[in-house]
C-alpha cells in the first residue's frame, strides 16, 4: 500500500505524460507538456530535466546545456540538504557554483567554513583574482584558509607578494621581502622584489608613520643605506659559515690554454689527435662565433673560416666510425635536427621540393612543433607547384589544430577532476593561442584556396564549393587584432591578408547574381567583391540591358583588354630558365617557378570571371536575336561588348598558348640537362657513332617536333554564342551554311554552339602540359588542357575535339 501510495503522487502523475512521450519518441510533445507543467510548478526540477532531454534530442543543444546548468547547483543543494555531513557533495556543490559563475553563493559557503580542502582554497583564490577582487584575495590567502596552502613551499607568501605588488602596497611588500631573505638569503626572485618595492617607495617618499606597528609584515626599509647595510649583512654571514673557498673554473682554465691540434697538413690546417681536443676547438669556434669575431672576418677571411671548418668536419668523421647510428657522434650524427631544419631550407630556396617531405617526417615533430616549424613544409609548397603536396601537409598541420581543441578540453577536465586547478588557466591560455595562431589561418585560408583551384571547374561547381567551406564575402573571420605569430616572423601576416581577401573575393564571384543574405545586409559596404570591377560591371550590364548602355559597353571591353594585357605581363615575368648551367656551373631561379604558379592562379580566377561574363551575355544576346527575328532586319550592327568579349576569348586563347609554349620549353630544357650530366664510365671513350646517336637524341630533345599538318582541328564551344571560324588570332565570319542549327546528337551533348578552327599549337605540346599540371595537381582547374574529361567529350582521336572557351 506504500509502495501504492508513492505512485499515486501529484507529482509522479504530473510526469508521467512526459515519461511516456520521451518513450515513445515525440520529444516535442513532451517538449510541450513540460511548458505547460512549469506554468503552474515552476520549481519542479523533475520537469525541467525532462524538457532538458527532449531538447537534446531534438538536437536544440544550446537550450539544453543551459538548463542543465541551472539545475546543477539545484541538484547538489538538494543533496547537500540530505546529506549534510558529506565533503563529497560540499565540494561538489562549491565547484558547481564555480562553474555557472554563482560567486556569493561562494562566498557564503566559505563564510560558513564549508571549504576544508586546500584545492578548494587555490580555486576561489583564482576565482577572486581574475574577477579583479585582490583585497578579498588577500584577505583569503591571510586568514584562517590561508593556513591550507601547504602542498608547495612558500605559496602562501607568494600569493600575498603578488597581492601586494597588484595593489601597491610597497610597504608589505618590502617588509615581506626583507623577512623572507633573512630565512632565505638564497632565494633571488626576494631581491628583485625587495629593490623593486624600495625604488618605489623612494620615489614617492615615503615615510615610516608614528605608530610604532604601520606594517603587519614587519619593519620596511626605506633608504639606501638600509638596503646596503642588509646586502652587506647578508654577505658577511655567509662569510662566517664553515666553507672552503671557491675552486677556479676548470672550464676557464682548459680555455685559456692552446687548443692542441696536430701537425699543419697540405691544406694548411691542423687537426685534433683526440676527441677531447676536438670538443675543446669546438667550444672555441662556438664561443669566437657568439661573440662576433666570425661576423667581422673580411670576406676572404670567412671563405677560409668555411673551408677550414669543413675540413675540420671531414676530420672528425673518424672518430665515429666505431659508433652505432643511435649513438652520439662527435663530429655528425645522422638525426641531427639542426642540419635537417637547414637542409629544409636551402632546398626550398633552390625549388626543389620532393626530398622536403621526407626530411620533415624525418624531424618526427610532436604536438606545438606543427605550429613553430610546420610553416616550413606548407610554405613552400604550393608556391613551388607541388599542388597535391601542399594539400597534403594542410591537411596535415589541420588535424593538430582541430585535435587541440578536443585534448585541451580533457586536460582542463583532468585539471578538475584532481584538483589542479592553477594548471587550467595555463591550458586556456594555450588553447586561445593556438586557435589564434597565424600558422592556423594561414593553413586554413591556403587549403580552401587550393580547393577551389584544384577541384572547382565551372561557375556551379565553385558556388557549390564556397557554400561547403561557408565562406562569407562580407566577413572577415580572421581575429587580426589578437594574432601570434609563434615564429616570431612578421611578413607572414600581410601575406595572409593578401591570400584571405583573394578567397572572400573567389566566394563573392560564386555569389553574384543571388540576393544578399538578410544577415548581412548591413555590410554590403564592406563586400571584397568590389574588387572585381569587372563581374560588377557586368552586373550592372545585365540590369541596364544593351540598348542603353553604350559607356557600359566600352568600359567592360576595356576591361577585357586590360585583363589580357596584365596577363600577358605576368607571363612575361615568368618567362627564364628554372635551371641554366653557366660555365660548368648550375644556376637556379625557383622564383620563376612561384611566378608561374601565381599565374596558373590569376588564370583560373580569370576563367571563373569569363564564365560568369558568358552567363551575362548569353542571355542579352538571345534577347538581341529575338528581336531582330520580330523586325525582320539583319543588318543592326553586333553590340561592341559582344564583339569585345569574342576578342577577349580569341586573346586569352593565344595567351594560355604562349603559357604552353614556355612550359613545354622548361620541359625540353631539364630534359637536356639531364642528359648532358649522364656520362660513360672513365676510359672509355665513345665511338663516333655513339657520338652522332648522342647529338640526334640532344636535337630531338631540344627541338620540339612540328606535328601542324597532323593534328586534328579543334572545336571550341561557346554556349548560345555567335558563330566564329579561323585561327585564335583571326577570326572571319562564317559562311551561311556554318550557322545551321546543330544536329540533334551534338544538341544533346552539349547544348552549345561550335566554331572549329585548326590550332597553331602542335599536339606534341599537351603531353609535357599535362604532366605540368599533374605535378602541380591543377589537372582539374584546367579542362581545355585535359583531354580525358568524358564531361567535355575530350579524346585523343582525329575527331573534333570540344572544349569550353571560356574556361581555357
Amino acid at each position: 500500500m506504500a509502495a501504492r501510495g508513492h505512485v499515486q503522487d501529484p507529482n509522479d502523475r504530473r510526469l508521467r505524460p512526459i515519461y511516456d512521450y520521451l518513450d515513445n519518441g515525440n520529444n516535442k510533445m513532451a517538449i510541450q507538456q513540460a511548458d505547460k507543467l512549469l506554468k503552474k510548478h515552476k520549481d519542479l526540477h523533475c520537469a525541467k530535466v525532462l524538457k532538458a532531454i527532449g531538447l537534446q534530442r531534438t538536437g536544440k543543444q544550446d537550450e539544453a546545456f543551459s538548463l542543465a546548468q541551472e539545475l546543477v547547483t539545484k541538484l547538489y543543494e538538494a543533496a547537500v540538504k540530505k546529506v549534510p555531513l558529506s565533503e563529497e557533495y560540499h565540494s561538489h556543490l562549491f565547484m558547481a557554483y564555480a562553474r555557472v559563475g554563482e560567486y556569493k553563493k561562494m562566498q557564503q559557503m566559505v563564510k560558513e567554513e564549508k571549504i576544508e580542502a586546500e584545492a578548494e582554497v587555490q580555486l576561489y583564490f583564482m576565482i577572486l583574482e581574475r574577477l579583479g577582487k585582490c583585497v578579498e584575495a588577500l584577505d583569503v590567502v591571510r586568514g584562517p584558509l590561508g593556513e591550507k596552502l601547504t602542498s608547495e613551499l612558500q605559496s602562501r607568501e607568494n600569493k600575498c607578494m603578488m597581492m601586494y605588488q597588484r595593489l601597491q602596497l610597497w610597504p608589505e611588500c618590502n617588509a615581506l621581502s626583507y623577512k623572507l631573505l633573512l630565512k632565505n638569503p638564497d632565494d633571488w626572485q626576494f631581491y628583485l622584489s625587495y629593490f623593486d618595492s624600495l625604488f618605489h617607495l623612494m620615489d614617492k617618499s615615503w615615510s615610516l608613520p608614528k605608530e610604532e606597528e604601520y606594517c603587519v609584515e614587519g619593519p620596511v626599509q626605506t633608504t639606501v643605506a638600509e638596503a646596503v647595510k642588509f646586502v652587506v649583512d647578508r654577505m658577511e654571514e655567509q662569510d662566517k659559515k664553515e666553507s672552503r673557498d671557491p675552486l677556479e673554473l676548470m672550464f676557464k682554465n682548459r680555455l685559456g690554454e692552446l687548443v692542441p691540434l696536430g701537425e699543419v697538413g697540405e691544406d694548411g690546417f691542423g687537426f685534433p689527435g683526440d676527441t677531447k681536443a676536438l670538443q675543446r676547438h669546438l667550444c672555441v669556434c662556438q664561443l669566437s662565433r657568439a661573440l662576433g669575431l666570425q661576423h667581422a672576418l673580411d670576406t676572404e677571411g670567412k671563405l677560409r673560416l668555411i673551408t677550414e671548418l669543413k675540413a675540420h668536419y671531414h676530420h672528425g668523421l673518424q672518430f665515429g666510425k666505431s659508433c652505432l647510428k643511435t649513438e652520439l657522434q662527435f663530429s655528425d650524427i645522422p638525426s641531427n635536427a639542426q642540419f635537417k631544419l637547414l637542409l629544409l631550407l636551402l632546398f626550398c630556396r633552390l625549388g626543389a621540393f620532393q626530398p622536403v617531405v621526407d626530411l620533415y617526417s624525418s624531424l618526427d615533430a610532436k604536438h606545438v612543433q606543427h605550429d613553430t616549424i610546420g610553416y616550413l613544409l606548407t610554405r613552400y609548397a604550393g608556391s613551388l607547384g607541388q599542388f597535391a603536396a601542399a594539400s597534403q601537409s594542410c591537411n596535415f598541420s589541420l588535424r593538430f589544430f582541430h585535435s587541440n581543441q578536443k585534448d585541451t578540453s580533457e586536460y582542463i577536465i583532468q585539471a578538475y577532476k584532481y584538483g589542479a586547478f592553477e594548471k587550467i588557466p595555463e591550458f586556456i591560455a594555450f588553447r586561445t593561442r593556438l586557435n589564434q595562431s597565424l600558422h592556423f589561418a594561414q593553413v586554413r585560408t591556403e587549403r580552401m584556396l587550393l580547393d577551389l583551384y584544384t577541384e572547382a571547374d565551372i561557375a556551379s561547381s565553385l558556388e557549390e564549393s564556397v557554400k561547403a567551406m561557408g565562406v562569407c564575402p562580407e566577413e572577415d573571420d580572421i581575429p587580426w587584432d589578437n594574432m601570434r605569430d609563434n615564429r616570431d616572423l612578421t611578413e607572414e601576416s600581410v601575406w595572409l591578408k593578401v591570400r584571405s581577401l583573394t578567397l572572400r573575393l573567389l566566394a563573392s564571384l560564386a555569389l553574384l547574381g543571388h540576393a544578399p543574405s538578410s544577415r548581412n545586409s548591413d555590410k554590403t559596404n564592406e563586400n571584397g567583391a568590389s574588387a572585381l570591377q569587372l563581374a560588377l560591371t557586368l552586373q550592372e550590364l545585365e540590369t541596364t540591358g544593351l540598348d542603353d548602355s553604350s559607356e557600359l559597353q566600352t568600359q567592360i571591353c576595356n576591361s577585357f583588354k586590360s585583363l589580357i594585357v596584365q596577363l600577358e605581363e605576368m607571363l612575361s615575368r615568368c618567362k627564364g630558365e628554372v635551371l641554366e648551367m653557366k660555365d660548368s656551373r648550375l644556376k637556379t631561379q625557383p622564383s620563376l617557378l612561384e611566378t608561374l604558379v601565381f599565374f596558373v592562379e590569376t588564370v583560373c580566377v580569370v576563367l571563373w570571371v569569363t564564365s560568369y561574363s558568358a552567363s551575362v551575355l548569353r542571355p542579352l544576346k538571345s534577347s538581341l536575336q529575338k528581336k531582330k527575328k520580330k523586325r525582320k532586319d539583319t543588318s543592326t550592327a553586333m553590340p561592341v561588348v559582344l564583339c569585345g568579349f569574342q576578342e577577349w576569348t580569341g586573346s586569352l586563347q593565344g595567351v594560355v598558348t604562349q603559357a604552353l609554349d614556355h612550359v613545354k620549353g622548361q620541359e625540353a630544357s631539364l630534359t637536356a640537362l639531364k642528359l648532358a650530366a649522364l656520362t660513360l664510365e672513365e676510359g672509355h671513350a665513345q665511338t663516333q657513332e655513339e657520338c652522332g646517336f648522342t647529338r640526334a637524341a640532344m636535337d630531338k630533345v631540344q627541338k620540339p617536333q612540328d606535328l601542324t599538318h597532323h593534328h586534328p582541328s579543334i572545336n571550341i564551344v561557346i554556349p548560345n554564342y555567335h558563330y566564329y571560324t579561323g585561327s585564335p588570332h583571326h577570326l572571319t565570319p562564317p559562311p551561311h551554311s556554318a550557322v545551321s542549327p546543330c544536329s540533334s546528337q551534338r544538341r544533346s551533348a552539349c547544348h552549345q554552339h561550335t566554331i572549329s578552327f585548326t590550332s597553331s599549337l602542335s599536339l606534341s605540346t599537351y603531353p609535357s602540359l599535362w604532366v605540368s599540371l599533374y605535378i602541380t595537381g591543377l589537372y582539374p582547374s584546367l579542362p581545355f588542357f585535359i583531354s580525358h574529361r568524358e564531361n567535355h567529350h575530350c579524346s585523343l582521336s582525329k575527331e573534333p575535339q570540344i572544349f569550353p572557351v571560356y574556361y581555357m
